[in-house]
């Protein structure tokens, strides 16, 4: 599973409807066709930082998200990266992941046999952390 639609249509993580429209195969072969790649690369630049949400940081909407996936569906785990707040949140259904942005964090998703949890990576030591 995706945050951002793959898997939507069996795991109710809809993709934005607007979203649809910019990666449907149309709309990309159109925009292709009239701009160069360097202009039609540098716009969607400039759109996405424009309409890129800055308060990215609100838990609340994706564990709302996780609580009703696991009231609809036998999960024991979701994980996710998408709204770039690693936690942990444990459900009566199952657990909630988010490793959130291993790009600054350094978070991630360790799972072995014995369990499936939230750690750091230590560069320097070159060993996980459990986080928290």
């Amino acid at each position: 599973m995706h945050g951002d639609g793959v898997a939507a249509a069996k795991i109710d993580f809809p993709r934005a409807a607007f979203h649809q429209l910019l990666r449907h195969s149309n709309f990309v072969n159109a925009y292709q066709k009239v701009l160069p790649p360097a202009t039609g690369l540098a716009l969607m630049k400039k759109f996405s930082s424009l309409t890129r949400r800055r308060d990215n940081h609100n838990p609340e909407p994706l564990n709302r998200q996780a609580k009703k996936i696991f009231s609809r569906h036998r999960l024991d785990y979701i994980i996710t990266g998408h709204d770039h707040v690693p936690r942990v949140e444990t459900f009566p259904q199952g657990r909630y992941i988010n490793c959130g942005p291993f790009f600054n964090k350094r978070t991630l998703v360790l799972h072995t046999k014995d369990d499936t949890q939230l750690v750091t990576w230590n560069a320097e030591d070159k060993n996980f952390i459990p986080f928290g």
